[in-house]
């Protein structure tokens, strides 16, 4: 009687990484699908046109996502993902701290303007069918602020200063921005341009910026790059 080869586990597991590889690109190109159809569509867009978008059908979707909360889950972590992704090149060292602002400022009103209705999908957290799932939008706006708290930690650090209010501060300058520009889309941009509330929401965040420094015996000048900024402070600290 013949016996059976053993199986290779080595070949086993390079199987088992394709499939996993292969399932990973079906389940990004749903994603992708999901948001061109909220992107045109709307947010209260149904699962038939995104299984129509993504070329698969609604079988194959609820193989990948639980249930429609879970698929809007990570639809709305999708596209906050990709919004963190852009902004965060616009935290550039090189550059001075009031065109690094503007800079970040205007990148993240831009988004809001070119995809309206991404950025109502994810500040929603009910799904479609009424269920309500975990709060994305202030899962990306927590990321954003450690982002800009490092970076205050670090330059008060180099300062020899008080590291406490980094944190804070970071948290209130991306509340700032955000509930602002909220706001601001709901109105559909009725009171003021987008190039104004851009001057706007720049000058209020520098100016919190520039005090609370200054309450801790910094000093940082909006027009001097802000490694150099850094730098200054190492040498004087």
């Amino acid at each position: 009687m013949s016996q059976k080869p053993a199986k290779d586990p080595a070949s086993e597991d390079r199987r088992a990484v394709r499939w996993e590889a292969h399932k990973e690109r079906r389940r990004l190109r749903i994603l992708e699908g999901a948001v061109a159809a909220v992107e045109e569509l709307g947010p209260d867009v149904g699962v038939s046109e995104i299984a129509k978008r993504s070329g698969v059908t609604r079988a194959v979707i609820y193989r990948f996502f639980r249930d429609r909360a879970d698929l809007d889950f990570q639809i709305r972590t999708h596209i906050a993902d990709e919004v963190v992704a852009g902004l965060m090149p616009t935290f550039t060292l090189d550059d001075t701290a009031e065109r690094l602002i503007r800079r970040a400022i205007h990148t993240y009103i831009e988004w809001t303007k070119r995809h309206p209705n991404l950025h109502q999908f994810v500040g929603r957290r009910s799904s479609r069918d009424g269920s309500r799932g975990p709060d994305v939008a202030t899962g990306a706006k927590t990321a954003m602020a450690l982002q800009v708290s490092q970076m205050f930690t670090t330059a008060l650090a180099i300062a020899d200063r008080q590291t406490d209010v980094a944190e804070p501060l970071a948290f209130a300058l991306v509340g700032l921005v955000d509930s602002t520009v909220n706001r601001w889309r709901r109105q559909k941009g009725k009171g003021m341009t987008a190039e104004r509330l851009e001057t706007l929401l720049a000058q209020w965040i520098w100016q919190l910026i520039a005090i609370n420094m200054e309450g801790v015996g910094v000093t940082i000048a909006p027009d001097v790059p802000v490694a150099e900024a850094i730098s200054q402070l190492s040498e004087s600290a």
